[in-house]
């Protein structure tokens, strides 16, 4: 069973239901267009690889986390322009783990796919393909495991769920009082990430190997049904709520005609899948594949990608 994790945001003072759900939220305030976009790389530590996601601790974007192949969640300063280790999620030696690119040494380092930072507690959350759900406080260090199976079912690595082309994805609820996991949404085609809207009413989940972006009913009428909102040519990766209106960002790798290489492209869509913005980062990022677009403040775009050493920056200036 692959997972999609999401976390709390600021979304949580707003509805009844925040107290049990998990969340992902992000923020977005349209861009000074007057302004030009600069690309600029931040690279990971010697030796470090795939920047799978980011997380913000603030609402500027300053410093940051990173979740990378090794295990490791790191913590990127601003002020020092450094990155430092904060926390891991697996039960790894740093001499075994640190640097490793292996895939068989992953269910013992860990490898967080997912982050997210729940700013009212100073928690950051954590979706791992070993090790499940799990937290980390204001001092890192080793990541406390909240869940890692449902119905006695362990959690599945989704890169598991790509491999094999299966629908084996669910959409989860976490019960932070209970902390019992319940199912929402079976039998999702490679779930790569969720976003509530604005209101609370409904989730868009997106599936990598699906190629398409559902929405999920929280309330209303249409309560725990979901429908199809937009299918992409491509395969949609995380997507990210935006503060400054009911959109989403979702990064999506677009097939080129008659092959199997992508275009790395950002695509903001609201509530009903609409497309709004199409972007595409290739002068940039080549057929890279990108993993994650997040906006802050108008002022910067931040990259993931599990295929660079590096997470990349668009800032106005």
């Amino acid at each position: 069973m692959a997972v999609v994790l999401s976390v709390l945001g600021s979304w949580v003072s707003m509805n009844p239901i925040s107290n049990i759900l998990l969340l992902i939220l992000v923020f977005f305030i349209p861009p000074h267009m007057a302004l030009s976009l600069t690309f600029v790389k931040i690279p990971l530590p010697s030796g470090v690889t795939a920047a799978a996601s980011i997380g913000f601790p603030t609402a500027l974007p300053k410093d940051f986390y990173v979740s990378v192949q090794d295990g490791r969640i790191l913590k990127y300063q601003a002020a020092t322009s450094n990155f430092s280790d904060f926390a891991t999620t697996g039960n790894r030696s740093k001499a075994v783990c640190d640097g490793q690119t292996s895939g068989d040494l992953e269910p013992r380092c860990g490898r967080p796919l997912s982050l997210e930072y729940n700013r009212a507690p100073n928690q950051l959350f954590i979706a791992d393909a070993y090790y499940g759900i799990l937290v980390a406080g204001t001092d890192g260090r080793l990541a406390t495991q909240l869940a890692s199976a449902v119905n006695g079912v362990p959690f599945r690595n989704i890169e598991q769920a790509v491999l094999n082309n299966d629908r084996t994805g669910s959409l989860l609820k976490y019960d932070m009082k209970t902390k019992q996991v319940t199912v929402l949404l079976r039998g999702l085609s490679g779930a790569a990430g969720d976003a509530v809207n604005a209101n609370g009413d409904s989730i868009l989940v997106s599936e990598l190997i699906g190629g398409r972006i559902q929405r999920f009913w929280l309330e209303g009428p249409q309560i725990y049904t979901a429908e199809t909102l937009i299918i992409f040519p491509g395969r949609p990766n995380k997507i990210r709520r935006t503060p400054g209106g009911d959109f989403f960002w979702v990064a999506v790798n677009i097939f080129k005609p008659d092959s199997q290489e992508t275009v790395p492209t950002r695509i903001r869509i609201n509530r009903d899948g609409n497309i709004m913005e199409k972007v595409s980062l290739e002068n940039e990022y080549n057929t890279t594949r990108i993993t994650g677009v997040v906006q802050f403040a108008g002022a910067s775009y931040y990259v993931a990608s599990r295929y660079t050493n590096f997470v990349g920056l668009y800032k106005y200036t």
